[in-house]
């Protein structure tokens, strides 16, 4: 990554500084070479959360159906078992979601 001397962004402010190059690639002469990597990013607050499906006829019969061809098929669908599988996981999950936003907001409120 170059950035040229004017070149600089605010976000929340929070003001990066540019890159300089300060030199030339020895292979490849028209990539400049940076002398320093701009200040690191402030801490993301993203949450992802992920929950595997439950049982599915393909998981009984051994087979392995992750082909974008199957996208969006009812052809491996799910099983009894894996119905209630995902029945019963899910209020955990909301559980969990909730006490992890309920976190965010304590510690946003200590900042």
């Amino acid at each position: 990554f170059v950035s040229s001397p004017s070149t600089s962004c605010a976000k929340k402010n929070h003001v990066y500084k540019p890159l300089f190059a300060t030199g030339v690639n020895p292979q490849e002469p028209s990539v400049k070479v940076v002398g320093a990597m701009p200040d690191a990013l402030p801490p993301l607050k993203n949450h992802y959360y992920l929950l595997r499906h439950g049982q599915s006829t393909a998981n009984v019969e051994g087979i392995i159906s992750s082909a974008r061809s199957l996208a969006g098929s009812t052809k491996h669908g799910l099983t009894l078992l894996g119905i209630e599988q995902g029945r019963d996981s899910a209020p955990s999950l909301i559980d969990f979601i909730e006490q992890d936003l309920k976190d965010d907001d304590n510690t946003s409120t200590k900042e």
